[in-house]
C-alpha cells in the first residue's frame, strides 16, 4: 500500500506541475493570440496533451490505491482525491474553452453568408427602388 500511495503522490505532483503549466499557457496564449494565433493554439494543444497524459497516470495510480483499500476506507479516499481531481479538471475545461475560441477566431468566414457590402448594396437598392 505504501508503494502504491508513493506512486500516486508522484503522479499527483506531475499532474499539478502540468496543470500549472497549462494555466500559464492559457494566460500567455490569450495575450499573444493576436500576434501569432497558430502558435498560441499549438502551444495550448501541446500543453493539453501533456496534461491528459499526466491525468491518465494519476488516475491509474489512484485506481491501484483504491484496489488495495478496505471497503470502509473507500468513500473517504474517493472524496479526498475527487476534490483534487475536480480542481484540475476545471483547468482542463478552461483549456478546451480557449481552444474552441481560438478555432472560431481562426476559422475562415462563411462564404454562404452575405458580406456587409452585399447587404448594404441590397439595402440601398431597396431604399432607392433599384435592384443591383
Amino acid at each position: 500500500m505504501d508503494k502504491a500511495k508513493s506512486q500516486r503522490a508522484g503522479a499527483k505532483s506531475w499532474l499539478t506541475r502540468s496543470e500549472n503549466a497549462l494555466k500559464t499557457v492559457i494566460t500567455r496564449s490569450a495575450a499573444e493570440f493576436d500576434a501569432a494565433p497558430a502558435t498560441s493554439k499549438k502551444k495550448l494543444e501541446i500543453a493539453l496533451r501533456d496534461f491528459d497524459a499526466r491525468l491518465a497516470a494519476y488516475d491509474a495510480a489512484q485506481q491501484t490505491v483504491e484496489e488495495l483499500l478496505k471497503e470502509e476506507e473507500m468513500e473517504a479516499e474517493i472524496t479526498a482525491t475527487g476534490a483534487y481531481r475536480d480542481g484540475v479538471m476545471e483547468t482542463r475545461c478552461e483549456a478546451e474553452v480557449a481552444l474552441d475560441q481560438y478555432a472560431q477566431a481562426m476559422a475562415p468566414p462563411n462564404p454562404s453568408l452575405p458580406s456587409v457590402a452585399e447587404l448594404l448594396i441590397e439595402l440601398l437598392g431597396q431604399v432607392y427602388g433599384e435592384t443591383p
